[in-house]
Protein backbone atom coordinates (compact mmCIF):
# COMPACT_ATOMS: atom_id res chain seq x y z
CA UNK A 1 0.00 0.00 0.00
CA UNK A 2 1.52 3.17 -1.02
CA UNK A 3 0.41 6.58 0.67
CA UNK A 4 1.35 9.95 1.18
CA UNK A 5 2.71 11.02 4.83
CA UNK A 6 -0.09 11.14 7.38
CA UNK A 7 -1.75 14.92 8.20
CA UNK A 8 -2.26 15.58 11.71
CA UNK A 9 -5.67 13.42 13.06
CA UNK A 10 -6.58 16.73 14.89
CA UNK A 11 -7.24 18.95 11.55
CA UNK A 12 -8.67 16.06 9.61
CA UNK A 13 -11.60 15.44 12.06
CA UNK A 14 -13.21 19.11 12.10
CA UNK A 15 -13.57 18.44 7.90
CA UNK A 16 -17.59 17.11 7.66
CA UNK A 17 -17.86 14.13 5.49
CA UNK A 18 -14.63 14.62 3.56
CA UNK A 19 -11.76 12.36 2.99
CA UNK A 20 -9.00 14.34 3.72
CA UNK A 21 -6.21 15.19 6.26
CA UNK A 22 -5.69 12.13 7.87
CA UNK A 23 -4.51 9.96 4.76
CA UNK A 24 -4.49 10.02 1.47
CA UNK A 25 -4.36 6.54 -0.51
CA UNK A 26 -2.88 6.91 -3.96
CA UNK A 27 -3.09 3.79 -4.61
CA UNK A 28 -4.13 -0.13 -3.54
CA UNK A 29 -3.14 -3.46 -3.81
CA UNK A 30 -5.10 -6.50 -2.32
CA UNK A 31 -3.18 -7.52 0.70
CA UNK A 32 -2.02 -11.50 0.19
CA UNK A 33 -2.82 -11.58 4.10
CA UNK A 34 -6.89 -11.92 3.08
CA UNK A 35 -7.51 -15.12 4.49
CA UNK A 36 -8.23 -17.71 1.90
CA UNK A 37 -11.31 -18.81 3.80
CA UNK A 38 -12.86 -15.00 2.58
CA UNK A 39 -11.49 -14.99 -0.79
CA UNK A 40 -12.88 -18.30 -1.70
CA UNK A 41 -16.28 -16.24 -1.35
CA UNK A 42 -15.35 -14.11 -3.97
CA UNK A 43 -13.79 -16.43 -6.53
CA UNK A 44 -17.45 -15.87 -8.93
CA UNK A 45 -19.71 -13.70 -10.04
CA UNK A 46 -23.29 -15.01 -10.20
CA UNK A 47 -25.63 -14.16 -12.73
CA UNK A 48 -28.24 -11.60 -11.45
CA UNK A 49 -31.33 -10.16 -12.51
CA UNK A 50 -30.95 -6.63 -11.09
CA UNK A 51 -32.75 -4.14 -13.35
CA UNK A 52 -33.30 -0.64 -13.37
CA UNK A 53 -36.24 0.52 -13.63
CA UNK A 54 -36.85 4.17 -12.75
CA UNK A 55 -34.89 7.20 -12.07
CA UNK A 56 -35.70 9.81 -9.68
CA UNK A 57 -35.41 13.32 -10.10
CA UNK A 58 -36.77 16.84 -7.91
CA UNK A 59 -39.61 17.77 -9.15
CA UNK A 60 -38.17 21.49 -8.12
CA UNK A 61 -34.63 20.77 -8.31
CA UNK A 62 -31.73 23.27 -7.89
CA UNK A 63 -28.09 23.54 -8.10
CA UNK A 64 -26.51 22.28 -5.68
CA UNK A 65 -29.08 20.41 -4.01
CA UNK A 66 -27.27 17.57 -3.90
CA UNK A 67 -30.90 15.18 -4.16
CA UNK A 68 -29.91 11.59 -3.11
CA UNK A 69 -27.17 12.90 -0.59
CA UNK A 70 -29.18 10.32 2.16
CA UNK A 71 -31.75 7.46 1.30
CA UNK A 72 -33.66 5.13 3.73
CA UNK A 73 -36.63 2.74 2.45
CA UNK A 74 -38.98 0.91 4.29
CA UNK A 75 -41.46 -1.02 2.47
CA UNK A 76 -43.25 0.84 -0.53
CA UNK A 77 -41.76 4.34 0.92
CA UNK A 78 -38.33 6.09 0.13
CA UNK A 79 -36.82 8.99 1.99
CA UNK A 80 -34.55 10.68 0.12
CA UNK A 81 -32.36 13.63 1.09
CA UNK A 82 -31.36 16.77 -0.62
CA UNK A 83 -29.14 18.63 1.88
CA UNK A 84 -28.20 21.63 -0.33
CA UNK A 85 -31.81 22.52 -1.06
CA UNK A 86 -32.52 25.90 -0.57
CA UNK A 87 -36.46 26.03 0.72
CA UNK A 88 -35.26 27.39 3.97
CA UNK A 89 -32.00 29.32 3.08
CA UNK A 90 -28.95 28.12 1.28
CA UNK A 91 -27.76 24.70 1.94
CA UNK A 92 -31.12 24.14 4.64
CA UNK A 93 -32.00 21.21 3.05
CA UNK A 94 -34.63 18.88 2.66
CA UNK A 95 -36.05 15.69 2.34
CA UNK A 96 -38.90 14.21 -0.66
CA UNK A 97 -40.87 11.35 -0.08
CA UNK A 98 -41.74 8.73 -2.88
CA UNK A 99 -43.96 5.63 -2.77
CA UNK A 100 -44.41 2.80 -4.61
CA UNK A 101 -48.00 2.84 -6.26
CA UNK A 102 -48.93 0.41 -9.33
CA UNK A 103 -45.07 -0.22 -9.40
CA UNK A 104 -44.07 3.22 -10.38
CA UNK A 105 -42.27 5.46 -7.55
CA UNK A 106 -44.29 8.59 -7.42
CA UNK A 107 -43.55 11.95 -5.13
CA UNK A 108 -45.67 12.28 -2.12
CA UNK A 109 -44.31 15.19 0.29
CA UNK A 110 -41.34 16.99 0.11
CA UNK A 111 -40.48 17.89 4.46
CA UNK A 112 -37.78 20.34 5.75
CA UNK A 113 -37.74 21.62 9.29
CA UNK A 114 -40.56 24.13 10.63
CA UNK A 115 -37.73 26.18 12.20
CA UNK A 116 -35.08 25.52 9.10
CA UNK A 117 -31.95 27.85 8.22
CA UNK A 118 -28.97 28.09 6.03
CA UNK A 119 -26.46 25.23 6.35
CA UNK A 120 -28.76 23.54 8.83
CA UNK A 121 -27.89 20.36 5.98
CA UNK A 122 -31.63 19.16 6.76
CA UNK A 123 -31.91 15.29 5.47
CA UNK A 124 -27.81 15.03 5.78
CA UNK A 125 -28.93 11.42 7.44
CA UNK A 126 -32.08 9.54 7.17
CA UNK A 127 -34.23 6.62 8.47
CA UNK A 128 -37.87 5.28 8.01
CA UNK A 129 -39.38 2.70 9.76
CA UNK A 130 -43.58 2.33 8.98
CA UNK A 131 -45.40 5.83 8.85
CA UNK A 132 -42.18 7.54 10.88
CA UNK A 133 -39.54 9.48 9.65
CA UNK A 134 -36.40 10.60 11.57
CA UNK A 135 -34.38 12.98 10.05
CA UNK A 136 -31.28 14.66 11.39
CA UNK A 137 -29.61 17.90 10.62
CA UNK A 138 -25.83 18.17 11.89
CA UNK A 139 -25.05 21.83 10.62
CA UNK A 140 -28.18 23.05 12.95
CA UNK A 141 -27.19 26.08 14.73
CA UNK A 142 -28.06 25.33 18.41
CA UNK A 143 -25.59 26.07 21.16
CA UNK A 144 -23.14 27.00 18.50
CA UNK A 145 -22.02 26.52 15.32
CA UNK A 146 -23.11 22.61 13.61
CA UNK A 147 -24.59 21.50 17.44
CA UNK A 148 -26.77 19.81 14.86
CA UNK A 149 -30.64 18.40 15.74
CA UNK A 150 -32.88 15.96 14.05
CA UNK A 151 -36.88 15.75 13.47
CA UNK A 152 -39.03 13.57 13.53
CA UNK A 153 -42.24 13.59 10.70
CA UNK A 154 -45.12 11.19 10.48
CA UNK A 155 -47.43 10.32 8.04
CA UNK A 156 -51.13 9.82 8.20
CA UNK A 157 -52.92 9.05 5.23
CA UNK A 158 -50.58 10.47 2.77
CA UNK A 159 -50.09 13.72 5.26
CA UNK A 160 -46.88 14.15 6.78
CA UNK A 161 -46.80 16.41 9.69
CA UNK A 162 -43.78 17.34 12.10
CA UNK A 163 -44.31 15.74 15.03
CA UNK A 164 -41.36 16.75 17.25
CA UNK A 165 -37.35 17.86 16.71
CA UNK A 166 -34.92 16.34 19.26
CA UNK A 167 -31.82 18.12 20.67
CA UNK A 168 -29.48 16.73 22.87
CA UNK A 169 -29.63 17.59 26.35
CA UNK A 170 -25.90 18.70 26.50
CA UNK A 171 -24.78 20.09 22.99
CA UNK A 172 -21.55 21.44 22.10
CA UNK A 173 -20.79 24.09 19.20
CA UNK A 174 -19.51 21.29 16.38
CA UNK A 175 -21.09 18.68 17.79
CA UNK A 176 -22.84 17.25 14.82
CA UNK A 177 -25.69 16.14 16.63
CA UNK A 178 -27.55 14.22 13.67
CA UNK A 179 -24.88 13.29 11.43
CA UNK A 180 -26.43 9.70 11.84
CA UNK A 181 -29.70 8.80 12.80
CA UNK A 182 -31.31 5.04 13.28
CA UNK A 183 -35.07 4.95 13.61
CA UNK A 184 -37.18 1.36 14.98
CA UNK A 185 -40.76 1.60 16.09
CA UNK A 186 -40.47 3.72 18.84
CA UNK A 187 -36.39 4.07 19.21
CA UNK A 188 -34.46 6.55 17.72
CA UNK A 189 -30.59 6.37 18.16
CA UNK A 190 -28.86 10.06 16.98
CA UNK A 191 -25.54 9.84 16.70
CA UNK A 192 -23.02 13.22 17.38
CA UNK A 193 -19.63 12.07 16.35
CA UNK A 194 -18.20 15.13 17.58
CA UNK A 195 -19.32 15.17 21.16
CA UNK A 196 -16.54 15.44 23.47
CA UNK A 197 -17.59 13.28 26.79
CA UNK A 198 -14.69 10.86 26.44
CA UNK A 199 -12.27 13.64 25.03
CA UNK A 200 -12.15 15.71 22.21
CA UNK A 201 -14.23 14.33 19.00
CA UNK A 202 -14.61 10.91 20.62
CA UNK A 203 -18.38 10.93 20.17
CA UNK A 204 -21.45 9.47 21.49
CA UNK A 205 -25.03 8.56 20.82
CA UNK A 206 -28.56 10.20 22.53
CA UNK A 207 -31.15 7.26 22.63
CA UNK A 208 -34.84 8.99 22.33
CA UNK A 209 -37.99 6.72 23.05
CA UNK A 210 -41.88 7.66 21.74
CA UNK A 211 -45.03 7.10 24.14
CA UNK A 212 -47.84 8.67 22.80
CA UNK A 213 -47.28 11.34 20.62
CA UNK A 214 -43.79 12.32 22.67
CA UNK A 215 -40.78 11.71 22.44
CA UNK A 216 -38.09 11.90 25.65
CA UNK A 217 -34.59 11.92 26.07
CA UNK A 218 -33.81 7.96 27.41
CA UNK A 219 -29.93 7.71 27.47
CA UNK A 220 -26.46 8.74 26.23
CA UNK A 221 -24.20 5.74 24.65
CA UNK A 222 -20.60 5.93 25.16
CA UNK A 223 -17.64 3.23 23.99
CA UNK A 224 -16.29 1.72 27.28
CA UNK A 225 -12.67 2.71 25.61
CA UNK A 226 -13.79 5.62 24.46
CA UNK A 227 -10.66 7.99 23.02
CA UNK A 228 -10.24 11.64 21.73
CA UNK A 229 -11.14 12.04 17.85
CA UNK A 230 -12.69 8.46 17.68
CA UNK A 231 -15.62 9.94 16.04
CA UNK A 232 -17.71 7.71 17.58
CA UNK A 233 -21.72 7.59 16.19
CA UNK A 234 -20.23 8.41 12.91
CA UNK A 235 -22.23 5.58 11.73
CA UNK A 236 -25.63 3.85 12.85
CA UNK A 237 -27.87 1.10 12.71
CA UNK A 238 -30.34 -0.29 14.39
CA UNK A 239 -32.67 -3.29 14.43
CA UNK A 240 -34.89 -3.97 17.70
CA UNK A 241 -32.96 -4.15 20.60
CA UNK A 242 -29.39 -4.30 18.91
CA UNK A 243 -27.19 -1.01 17.88
CA UNK A 244 -24.62 -0.69 15.47
CA UNK A 245 -22.37 2.27 16.04
CA UNK A 246 -19.38 3.08 14.00
CA UNK A 247 -16.17 4.78 15.34
CA UNK A 248 -14.11 5.35 11.98
CA UNK A 249 -11.15 6.67 13.31
CA UNK A 250 -10.67 4.31 16.27
CA UNK A 251 -6.73 3.24 16.74
CA UNK A 252 -7.03 -0.04 17.71
CA UNK A 253 -5.27 -1.73 14.65
CA UNK A 254 -3.30 1.12 14.01
CA UNK A 255 -4.18 5.42 13.71
CA UNK A 256 -7.81 5.79 12.02
CA UNK A 257 -7.97 1.88 11.62
CA UNK A 258 -11.38 1.96 13.14
CA UNK A 259 -14.06 -0.14 15.03
CA UNK A 260 -17.58 -0.60 15.30
CA UNK A 261 -19.52 -1.04 18.75
CA UNK A 262 -22.43 -3.26 19.40
CA UNK A 263 -25.06 -2.12 22.42
CA UNK A 264 -27.88 -4.34 23.21
CA UNK A 265 -31.03 -2.96 25.26
CA UNK A 266 -32.82 -4.57 27.66
CA UNK A 267 -36.18 -2.70 28.84
CA UNK A 268 -34.18 0.99 29.42
CA UNK A 269 -30.73 -0.28 29.86
CA UNK A 270 -28.44 -0.19 27.11
CA UNK A 271 -24.81 -2.15 27.52
CA UNK A 272 -21.98 -2.47 25.24
CA UNK A 273 -22.12 -5.86 24.02
CA UNK A 274 -18.75 -6.29 21.47
CA UNK A 275 -16.15 -4.25 19.84
CA UNK A 276 -15.70 -5.34 16.50
CA UNK A 277 -12.17 -5.11 14.56
CA UNK A 278 -11.45 -6.07 10.73
CA UNK A 279 -9.00 -9.05 11.23
CA UNK A 280 -6.69 -7.87 8.64
CA UNK A 281 -7.60 -4.11 9.68
CA UNK A 282 -4.73 -1.05 9.10
CA UNK A 283 -4.03 2.19 9.83
CA UNK A 284 -6.56 4.57 7.88
CA UNK A 285 -8.78 1.67 6.52
CA UNK A 286 -11.84 3.95 8.57
CA UNK A 287 -13.55 0.60 9.35
CA UNK A 288 -16.92 1.52 10.50
CA UNK A 289 -17.42 4.76 8.37
CA UNK A 290 -21.23 2.94 7.21
CA UNK A 291 -22.66 0.02 9.12
CA UNK A 292 -25.82 -1.95 8.02
CA UNK A 293 -27.53 -4.54 11.17
CA UNK A 294 -30.55 -6.99 10.28
CA UNK A 295 -31.45 -9.14 12.96
CA UNK A 296 -27.38 -11.29 13.96
CA UNK A 297 -26.20 -9.91 10.59
CA UNK A 298 -23.96 -6.79 10.70
CA UNK A 299 -22.11 -4.93 7.17
CA UNK A 300 -19.66 -2.64 7.62
CA UNK A 301 -18.11 -0.47 5.31
CA UNK A 302 -13.66 -0.06 5.16
CA UNK A 303 -13.47 2.91 3.10
CA UNK A 304 -10.06 3.07 2.73
CA UNK A 305 -9.24 -0.42 2.61
CA UNK A 306 -12.03 -0.76 0.05
CA UNK A 307 -13.60 -3.63 1.10
CA UNK A 308 -16.91 -4.44 3.81
CA UNK A 309 -16.86 -6.88 6.24
CA UNK A 310 -19.65 -9.44 7.70
CA UNK A 311 -19.83 -10.50 11.50
CA UNK A 312 -22.39 -12.64 12.92
CA UNK A 313 -23.88 -13.12 16.33
CA UNK A 314 -24.34 -16.29 18.03
CA UNK A 315 -25.46 -16.11 21.60
CA UNK A 316 -23.60 -12.65 22.63
CA UNK A 317 -20.58 -13.90 20.51
CA UNK A 318 -19.77 -11.77 17.28
CA UNK A 319 -17.26 -13.46 15.08
CA UNK A 320 -15.84 -12.05 11.42
CA UNK A 321 -17.65 -14.19 8.54
CA UNK A 322 -15.96 -12.89 5.22
CA UNK A 323 -14.51 -9.53 3.56
CA UNK A 324 -16.25 -8.43 0.64
CA UNK A 325 -14.42 -7.16 -1.87
CA UNK A 326 -15.24 -6.47 -5.79
CA UNK A 327 -13.34 -8.64 -8.04
CA UNK A 328 -13.26 -5.88 -10.40
CA UNK A 329 -12.82 -3.12 -8.30
CA UNK A 330 -10.25 -0.59 -9.21
CA UNK A 331 -8.05 1.37 -6.53
CA UNK A 332 -9.63 4.34 -6.44
CA UNK A 333 -13.85 3.17 -6.76
CA UNK A 334 -14.50 4.24 -2.54
CA UNK A 335 -16.56 0.32 -2.67
CA UNK A 336 -17.17 0.50 0.74
CA UNK A 337 -18.45 4.03 1.67
CA UNK A 338 -22.25 2.95 1.99
CA UNK A 339 -23.70 -0.58 3.10
CA UNK A 340 -27.05 -2.10 3.11
CA UNK A 341 -28.10 -5.08 4.29
CA UNK A 342 -31.63 -7.36 3.63
CA UNK A 343 -31.21 -10.61 4.94
CA UNK A 344 -28.88 -12.36 2.99
CA UNK A 345 -28.29 -9.50 0.22
CA UNK A 346 -25.73 -6.72 0.59
CA UNK A 347 -25.61 -4.00 -1.27
CA UNK A 348 -22.55 -1.62 -1.62
CA UNK A 349 -21.41 1.55 -3.17
CA UNK A 350 -18.72 2.28 -4.97
CA UNK A 351 -18.98 6.36 -5.90
CA UNK A 352 -15.59 6.68 -7.35
CA UNK A 353 -15.95 4.22 -10.36
CA UNK A 354 -14.70 5.51 -13.58
CA UNK A 355 -14.39 8.78 -12.86
CA UNK A 356 -16.75 9.30 -10.13
CA UNK A 357 -19.68 7.96 -12.78
CA UNK A 358 -19.87 5.23 -9.73
CA UNK A 359 -21.34 2.14 -9.35
CA UNK A 360 -22.85 -0.55 -6.60
CA UNK A 361 -22.23 -4.07 -6.23
CA UNK A 362 -24.57 -6.60 -4.92
CA UNK A 363 -23.37 -9.69 -2.54
CA UNK A 364 -25.58 -13.02 -1.79
CA UNK A 365 -25.32 -15.09 0.60
CA UNK A 366 -25.62 -19.19 0.89
CA UNK A 367 -25.46 -20.39 3.80
CA UNK A 368 -21.90 -19.16 5.16
CA UNK A 369 -20.75 -18.17 1.38
CA UNK A 370 -20.87 -14.73 -0.30
CA UNK A 371 -20.76 -13.92 -4.09
CA UNK A 372 -20.91 -11.08 -5.84
CA UNK A 373 -23.76 -11.53 -7.96
CA UNK A 374 -23.72 -8.13 -9.83
CA UNK A 375 -22.35 -4.46 -10.78
CA UNK A 376 -24.76 -2.35 -11.11
CA UNK A 377 -24.43 0.86 -13.30
CA UNK A 378 -26.80 3.82 -13.88
CA UNK A 379 -28.53 3.74 -17.52
CA UNK A 380 -27.10 7.18 -18.41
CA UNK A 381 -24.21 7.46 -15.79
CA UNK A 382 -21.65 10.32 -16.39
CA UNK A 383 -18.46 10.98 -14.17
CA UNK A 384 -18.66 12.97 -11.10
CA UNK A 385 -22.47 11.93 -10.33
CA UNK A 386 -21.21 9.76 -7.55
CA UNK A 387 -23.50 7.12 -8.04
CA UNK A 388 -23.73 4.44 -5.11
CA UNK A 389 -22.70 7.51 -2.27
CA UNK A 390 -26.13 6.40 -0.43
CA UNK A 391 -27.98 3.08 -0.65
CA UNK A 392 -30.73 1.87 0.68
CA UNK A 393 -31.73 -2.24 0.14
CA UNK A 394 -35.52 -3.68 1.44
CA UNK A 395 -36.59 -6.89 -0.20
CA UNK A 396 -35.81 -6.92 -3.78
CA UNK A 397 -35.71 -3.03 -4.40
CA UNK A 398 -32.65 -1.02 -4.13
CA UNK A 399 -32.17 3.07 -3.76
CA UNK A 400 -28.88 4.32 -4.74
CA UNK A 401 -28.50 7.90 -4.74
CA UNK A 402 -26.59 10.45 -7.37
CA UNK A 403 -26.14 13.70 -5.51
CA UNK A 404 -23.71 14.96 -8.03
CA UNK A 405 -26.06 14.37 -10.96
CA UNK A 406 -27.03 17.03 -13.31
CA UNK A 407 -24.23 19.55 -11.81
CA UNK A 408 -25.43 18.36 -8.43
CA UNK A 409 -28.79 18.61 -8.88
CA UNK A 410 -28.86 14.98 -8.06
CA UNK A 411 -30.91 12.02 -8.80
CA UNK A 412 -31.48 8.33 -7.13
CA UNK A 413 -31.84 5.57 -9.16
CA UNK A 414 -34.25 2.62 -8.74
CA UNK A 415 -33.40 -1.12 -9.08
CA UNK A 416 -34.99 -4.20 -8.75
CA UNK A 417 -33.86 -8.13 -8.21
CA UNK A 418 -36.62 -8.97 -11.13
CA UNK A 419 -36.99 -12.76 -10.86
CA UNK A 420 -39.47 -14.89 -13.85
CA UNK A 421 -43.44 -15.02 -13.00
CA UNK A 422 -44.45 -18.31 -11.68
CA UNK A 423 -45.80 -20.66 -14.30
CA UNK A 424 -48.94 -20.37 -15.63
CA UNK A 425 -52.12 -22.66 -14.84
CA UNK A 426 -54.05 -23.76 -17.49
CA UNK A 427 -57.53 -24.52 -17.07
CA UNK A 428 -59.65 -26.11 -19.78
CA UNK A 429 -60.66 -29.46 -21.67
CA UNK A 430 -57.74 -32.11 -21.81
CA UNK A 431 -59.95 -34.21 -24.46
CA UNK A 432 -62.55 -32.86 -27.46
CA UNK A 433 -62.74 -33.28 -31.33
CA UNK A 434 -61.53 -32.18 -34.31
CA UNK A 435 -63.01 -29.26 -36.15
CA UNK A 436 -64.77 -27.50 -32.46
CA UNK A 437 -63.52 -24.57 -30.80
CA UNK A 438 -61.98 -24.79 -27.50
CA UNK A 439 -62.26 -22.21 -24.96
CA UNK A 440 -58.87 -22.17 -21.94
CA UNK A 441 -58.15 -20.22 -19.07
CA UNK A 442 -54.88 -19.31 -18.05
CA UNK A 443 -53.28 -17.39 -15.38
CA UNK A 444 -49.96 -16.18 -13.30
CA UNK A 445 -48.79 -14.35 -10.61
CA UNK A 446 -45.70 -12.26 -10.33
CA UNK A 447 -43.69 -11.84 -7.63
CA UNK A 448 -43.92 -7.81 -7.71
CA UNK A 449 -47.59 -7.58 -8.94
CA UNK A 450 -46.07 -6.30 -12.26
CA UNK A 451 -47.94 -6.99 -14.98
CA UNK A 452 -47.35 -10.18 -17.14
CA UNK A 453 -48.21 -11.33 -20.74
CA UNK A 454 -48.40 -14.64 -21.93
CA UNK A 455 -47.19 -17.39 -25.25
CA UNK A 456 -49.72 -20.00 -25.54
CA UNK A 457 -48.01 -23.04 -28.11
CA UNK A 458 -50.85 -24.98 -29.53
CA UNK A 459 -48.74 -28.03 -30.06
CA UNK A 460 -49.92 -28.02 -34.11
CA UNK A 461 -47.06 -25.80 -35.13
CA UNK A 462 -49.52 -22.56 -34.36
CA UNK A 463 -49.54 -20.29 -31.45
CA UNK A 464 -50.46 -16.79 -29.76
CA UNK A 465 -47.51 -14.65 -30.08
CA UNK A 466 -46.86 -12.69 -26.70
CA UNK A 467 -50.11 -11.75 -25.98
CA UNK A 468 -51.08 -8.81 -22.93
CA UNK A 469 -50.44 -7.42 -20.89
CA UNK A 470 -52.65 -8.39 -18.32
CA UNK A 471 -52.44 -7.79 -14.22
CA UNK A 472 -50.83 -10.39 -12.38
CA UNK A 473 -53.31 -12.59 -10.67
CA UNK A 474 -55.44 -11.85 -13.95
CA UNK A 475 -57.46 -15.17 -15.33
CA UNK A 476 -57.44 -14.90 -19.06
CA UNK A 477 -59.47 -16.80 -21.69
CA UNK A 478 -57.92 -18.38 -24.99
CA UNK A 479 -59.34 -20.39 -27.39
CA UNK A 480 -58.09 -23.23 -30.14
CA UNK A 481 -59.43 -25.35 -33.06
CA UNK A 482 -57.63 -28.15 -34.09
CA UNK A 483 -58.34 -29.85 -37.58
CA UNK A 484 -56.49 -33.42 -36.96
CA UNK A 485 -57.60 -36.12 -35.02
CA UNK A 486 -54.40 -36.89 -32.43
CA UNK A 487 -52.83 -36.01 -29.20
CA UNK A 488 -51.46 -32.34 -28.70
CA UNK A 489 -49.73 -30.86 -25.85
CA UNK A 490 -50.56 -26.76 -24.98
CA UNK A 491 -47.82 -25.17 -23.85
CA UNK A 492 -47.95 -21.74 -21.96
CA UNK A 493 -45.66 -19.06 -20.48
CA UNK A 494 -45.45 -15.69 -18.73
CA UNK A 495 -43.03 -12.75 -19.02
CA UNK A 496 -42.89 -9.75 -16.94
CA UNK A 497 -42.59 -6.15 -18.07
CA UNK A 498 -38.72 -6.33 -17.68
CA UNK A 499 -38.31 -9.56 -20.29
CA UNK A 500 -38.23 -12.10 -17.78
CA UNK A 501 -40.05 -15.53 -18.94
CA UNK A 502 -41.22 -18.31 -16.65
CA UNK A 503 -40.63 -21.74 -17.28
CA UNK A 504 -43.33 -23.69 -19.51
CA UNK A 505 -46.65 -24.81 -18.76
CA UNK A 506 -48.31 -28.24 -20.37
CA UNK A 507 -51.95 -29.72 -20.89
CA UNK A 508 -52.43 -32.70 -22.99
CA UNK A 509 -55.23 -32.49 -25.09
CA UNK A 510 -56.96 -35.46 -26.61
CA UNK A 511 -58.65 -34.79 -30.47
CA UNK A 512 -59.19 -38.82 -30.91
CA UNK A 513 -61.10 -40.85 -33.16
CA UNK A 514 -64.12 -41.72 -31.36
CA UNK A 515 -66.00 -44.92 -30.87
CA UNK A 516 -69.61 -44.95 -28.83
CA UNK A 517 -70.80 -48.18 -27.53
CA UNK A 518 -74.04 -48.88 -28.70
CA UNK A 519 -76.70 -50.82 -27.53
CA UNK A 520 -77.18 -54.09 -28.98
CA UNK A 521 -79.81 -54.71 -31.49
CA UNK A 522 -79.85 -54.49 -35.35
CA UNK A 523 -77.99 -51.59 -36.82
CA UNK A 524 -76.51 -50.02 -40.33
CA UNK A 525 -74.00 -47.37 -40.26
CA UNK A 526 -70.78 -46.97 -39.09
CA UNK A 527 -68.78 -49.40 -36.98
CA UNK A 528 -67.88 -48.25 -33.27
CA UNK A 529 -65.57 -49.71 -30.44
CA UNK A 530 -62.72 -49.14 -28.42
CA UNK A 531 -58.94 -50.83 -29.22
CA UNK A 532 -56.36 -50.51 -26.38
CA UNK A 533 -57.60 -47.82 -24.88
CA UNK A 534 -58.17 -45.56 -28.25
CA UNK A 535 -61.36 -44.61 -29.12
CA UNK A 536 -62.04 -45.04 -33.35
CA UNK A 537 -65.00 -43.84 -35.11
CA UNK A 538 -65.52 -45.20 -38.68
CA UNK A 539 -68.68 -43.71 -40.30
CA UNK A 540 -69.62 -43.23 -44.07
CA UNK A 541 -66.76 -41.99 -45.77
CA UNK A 542 -64.25 -41.96 -43.29
CA UNK A 543 -61.39 -44.42 -42.94
CA UNK A 544 -60.90 -46.49 -40.46
CA UNK A 545 -58.18 -48.07 -38.88
CA UNK A 546 -58.97 -50.88 -36.62
CA UNK A 547 -56.48 -53.76 -34.88
CA UNK A 548 -58.23 -57.13 -32.64
CA UNK A 549 -56.65 -60.46 -31.67
CA UNK A 550 -59.74 -61.63 -31.30
CA UNK A 551 -63.21 -61.05 -32.29
CA UNK A 552 -66.25 -62.99 -33.34
CA UNK A 553 -68.94 -62.25 -35.39
CA UNK A 554 -72.17 -63.15 -35.15
CA UNK A 555 -74.94 -62.89 -37.61
CA UNK A 556 -78.17 -64.67 -38.45
CA UNK A 557 -77.48 -68.29 -38.71
CA UNK A 558 -73.68 -67.68 -38.77
CA UNK A 559 -70.67 -67.37 -36.83
CA UNK A 560 -67.29 -65.71 -38.12
CA UNK A 561 -64.03 -66.13 -36.72
CA UNK A 562 -61.70 -62.97 -36.80
CA UNK A 563 -58.72 -65.46 -37.35
CA UNK A 564 -60.43 -65.74 -40.86
CA UNK A 565 -60.08 -62.21 -41.30
CA UNK A 566 -57.10 -59.82 -41.60
CA UNK A 567 -56.38 -58.44 -38.02
CA UNK A 568 -55.83 -54.96 -39.23
CA UNK A 569 -58.29 -53.94 -42.46
CA UNK A 570 -59.05 -50.48 -43.69
CA UNK A 571 -62.39 -49.49 -45.23
CA UNK A 572 -62.57 -46.64 -47.52
CA UNK A 573 -66.81 -46.34 -47.13
CA UNK A 574 -68.17 -48.96 -44.56
CA UNK A 575 -71.23 -48.59 -46.45
CA UNK A 576 -70.40 -50.32 -49.34
CA UNK A 577 -70.15 -53.83 -46.94
CA UNK A 578 -72.14 -56.01 -45.79
CA UNK A 579 -74.39 -55.02 -43.23
CA UNK A 580 -76.73 -56.16 -40.65
CA UNK A 581 -74.42 -58.75 -38.30
CA UNK A 582 -73.71 -57.43 -34.88
CA UNK A 583 -70.39 -58.32 -33.48
CA UNK A 584 -69.04 -58.49 -29.50
CA UNK A 585 -65.27 -57.91 -29.65
CA UNK A 586 -64.24 -59.96 -26.59
CA UNK A 587 -60.54 -59.38 -26.39
CA UNK A 588 -60.99 -56.19 -25.43
CA UNK A 589 -64.46 -56.06 -23.49
CA UNK A 590 -66.22 -53.80 -26.18
CA UNK A 591 -69.66 -54.77 -26.85
CA UNK A 592 -71.65 -53.37 -30.12
CA UNK A 593 -73.23 -53.85 -32.88
CA UNK A 594 -71.24 -53.95 -36.49
CA UNK A 595 -72.62 -52.79 -39.74
CA UNK A 596 -70.11 -53.72 -42.39
CA UNK A 597 -67.97 -56.77 -42.57
CA UNK A 598 -64.84 -56.68 -44.87
CA UNK A 599 -65.56 -58.53 -48.27
CA UNK A 600 -63.34 -61.52 -48.05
Amino acid sequence: MDKKPLISKWLAVGIIFLFVGICTITSIVQSDSINILDQKHLLTITAGNWTEIQKLIPFDGELEGEFGASVSLDGDTVLIGATGDGHNGYMSGAVYVYTLTNNTWTFQAKLYASDGKIYDQFGCSVSLSGDTALIGADGFYGYGNNTGSAYVFIRSGTIWTQQAKLLPFDGIPNERFGCSVALCGDIALIGASNDDENGNYSGSVYVFTRTGTTWAYQTKLLALDGAAVDCFGDSLSLSEDTALIGARFDDDNGVNSGSVYVFSRSGAIWTQQAKLLASDGASCDWFGCCVSLVDDTALIGSLNSRSAYVFIRTGTTWTQQTKLIPLDGPSDDFFGESVALCGDTALIGARGYNDYMGSAYVFSRTGINWTNQEKLLASDGAAYEYFGYSVALDSDTAFIGAFGDDYNKGSAYVFINEKPPNPPTINGPSSGKAKQNYEYSIVTTNLDGSNVSYYVDWGDDTNTGWIGLFHSGQIILVNHTWNEKRTYTIQARAKNIYGYESDWATLTVSIPFSFNILDPGWISGPIWGRIDGYEFRGSDNESLVFYAKSVHYFGIGHAFDAGLYPRHWVHEDVSAYYSHFRGIITEHLIFGKISGLPNQ
